[in-house]
Formats: C-alpha cells, structure tokens, sequence
C-alpha cells in the first residue's frame, strides 16, 4: 500500500492509544481472538499497525495474554472476507462499549 492510499485503511481511525479492542484472528470465527489496549500506534513499511498490550485471550492453542501483539489496521483479505475484524470495546474517553 502506498502512503498516499491511507484512505483505504479500513481500521483506521477506529481506536486511538489509550483505548481497548478486540482483534479477531480469522474470518468469521469468534472463537479466536485477543483483546487489549492499543499502546501505540506504529507505521512498518508502509503499514499502520495498532501495538496492543494483550488482556484477555480466546484460543485454542497457547495463551498470548502479557503479549505485545501487532495488528494490521488493513489485511488483503479484509476486502474479500467481509467480516468486522477489529472491535472497539472500551474507549479511553467513554465507558465499555462491551
């Protein structure tokens, strides 16, 4: 993606540092997922990520509770899956939004 195509981010501007989400890891499955506080808000190679302090964990592998984790503001498959991947859940400026 190329600096001057931000528009198409389809997460951004959904939670800012400070805030709490809930990452799912694949389309349409809610069984797997993480949540936590977005702590930054880096930019990698032309991606915008949200850096989150992992909270709560919901898989069935290992835990990544303690974790900090990356997620893609925008995937490729965000277009084609048609599932919401990021949910705000609690914004630093209002109460939960659980």
């Amino acid at each position: 993606m190329s600096k001057d195509d931000k528009s198409n981010i389809t997460y951004e501007g959904l939670a800012g540092i400070g805030d709490h989400i809930r990452a799912y890891d694949f389309p349409a499955n809610k069984d797997c997922y993480i949540e936590g506080e977005i702590m930054a808000i880096p930019n990698i190679f032309d991606q915008t990520f949200y850096e989150v302090l992992v909270f709560a964990s919901k898989e069935t592998l290992d835990t990544r509770v303690g974790e900090k984790m990356l997620v893609p503001q925008e995937t490729e498959f965000d277009k084609i899956w048609g599932f919401e991947r990021i949910t705000l859940i609690k914004s630093k400026k209002s109460k939960p939004l659980k």
